[in-house]
């Protein structure tokens, strides 16, 4: 929806579980005492996402119940949370079965705030598709964004900043094009031929 209103300037790299350079998966949480052990034990379950356009918390997880939905609904109720920590908490206080948090949210929140982590577990990863991108109007010149580029490359270099670079588990920023987003569009082509539009 947005390669016609901006220009990707570059994509973070994370050293957070999940991450691999620019990619990120979603982490499938449920519940620490849950019975599920695969994805299929979760049909007719509830299900918390963060936003229905989102790639983390709906498409990711859409594309791997797709294959086994058989065209059918395959959750019971959605609930859109309005946030990763949203959608944690109502896994956490048994209000949803599951949810699909992207993995440099789970890493940071694992990291910082564990106890809002107690009572999920990780049940699966979903495949790994590039990251959230930092991006620019299309209005932006060539010339500026050099110059956004330069200025991010240097803040992953800038000793003075390395103590906020470990904090945040940057290591550094890759350079990708729209191009390289079209898994996260298989993803959703994958779900559609199924015959699975929605999650439930």
């Amino acid at each position: 929806e947005l390669r016609d209103s901006v220009r990707v300037v570059a994509t973070p790299c994370y050293d957070l579980p999940g991450c691999d350079g620019p990619l990120y998966c979603s982490m499938i949480v449920v519940g620490a005492d849950s019975r599920a052990r695969e994805i299929p034990d979760l049909r007719g379950g509830r299900v918390a996402i963060n936003d229905r356009n989102s790639q983390s918390g709906m498409n990711a997880l859409r594309a791997i119940v797709a294959p086994i939905a058989g065209g059918a609904p395959f959750f019971d109720k959605i609930m859109v949370s309005g946030s990763h920590l949203g959608s944690l908490a109502m896994v956490r206080e048994g209000r949803a079965d599951v949810a699909a948090i992207d993995c440099v949210t789970h890493g940071l929140v694992a990291e910082g705030n564990p106890d809002l982590l107690r009572g999920t577990r990780v049940l699966c990863r979903t495949p790994l598709v590039p990251g959230l991108p930092l991006v620019t109007s299309t209005a932006t010149s060539d010339a500026v964004l050099a110059r956004l580029i330069a200025a991010l490359e240097s803040t992953m270099t800038d000793p003075d900043l390395a103590d906020i670079r470990t904090s945040l588990h940057l290591r550094g920023i890759a350079r990708l094009g729209f191009a390289d987003y079209a898994p996260i569009l298989a993803q959703r082509d994958v779900a559609e031929a199924s015959g699975y539009q929605v999650l439930c």
